[in-house]
């Protein structure tokens, strides 16, 4: 079966799945919003890529736009391959779930390889992009949830800044940004590599990389709404239309 690109590719995909069997197609856990607002996201920054992003955030574009808006009337649509009991089923526990295969697809990137195989030891992983409209824009990867180390403000003594300064530096290097990728996430570390396969999955399709959405001050306040109002979308109590007129209003 060929990794769809497009959104009708996608929902294909899951018609497929669903017919095979009781494993729903999509987990897709809602009641504390995580998984949900970043299907949204990412299907949302499909549309124009990066740059769409940028726009939303600097007043160039909005949410009710036709474009951006047949995104959210999208995710909405995906609601029959969604796993029975999404809106009461937190992330971690509908995160287990996925790891021990009782749905077949679920939102996760680089960081979260190493949680599902903890979970799962045997679990098969494989990774794509976030479809596009069959339309119009492309597929992308968004990427922020980076690890960070820092030292304490406090520590005034030069010897142990200086120790600091050299473990930080230590931890830029290639050989240790290889053993991160391959037990924690994806680093941003220049010459590392890693031979974990759905990791190099992973770097293949992210030509088309844009910041997760909470990255931008602007788009903060419409993150925080959607985890707690993305379910209503889901449950059918708004509509697409109307949910995205009350995030556009989050956007400062």
């Amino acid at each position: 079966m060929s990794i769809p690109t497009t959104w009708t590719e996608f929902t294909s995909l899951c018609k497929t799945l669903q017919s095979k069997g009781t494993v729903p197609a999509l987990g897709m856990p809602s009641q504390d919003g995580v998984i949900p607002t970043f299907f949204w996201t990412g299907f949302m920054t499909t549309v124009r890529g990066p740059q769409g992003v940028s726009d939303l955030a600097n007043g160039k574009a909005k949410l009710t736009d036709p474009d951006f808006l047949a995104a959210t009337e999208y995710l909405q649509s995906l609601v029959p391959y969604l796993a029975p009991g999404f809106a009461s089923t937190a992330y971690v526990e509908g995160k287990a779930a996925f790891a021990e295969g009782k749905n077949v697809l679920f939102e996760g990137g680089s960081a979260d390889y190493t949680g599902f195989k903890n979970i799962n030891p045997d679990v098969d992983l494989g990774f794509f992009a976030f479809p596009h409209s069959p339309n119009m824009g492309v597929s992308t990867v968004n990427s922020g949830i980076d690890y960070l180390y820092g030292l304490n403000s406090n520590v005034t003594e030069p010897a142990q800044i200086a120790a600091a300064l050299a473990f930080f530096n230590f931890f830029l290097t290639p050989k240790v940004g290889t053993q991160i990728a391959e037990t924690i996430e994806l680093p941003d570390t220049k010459g590392a590599h890693t031979n974990v396969p759905i990791q190099e999955e992973i770097i293949q399709q992210s030509a088309n990389d844009a910041p997760e959405w909470y990255q931008f001050d602007q788009l903060t306040d419409l993150w925080n709404y959607s985890l707690v109002h993305i379910s209503d979308l889901l449950l059918g109590n708004i509509t697409p239309k109307q949910y995205a007129i009350n995030c556009q209003a989050q956007i400062k």
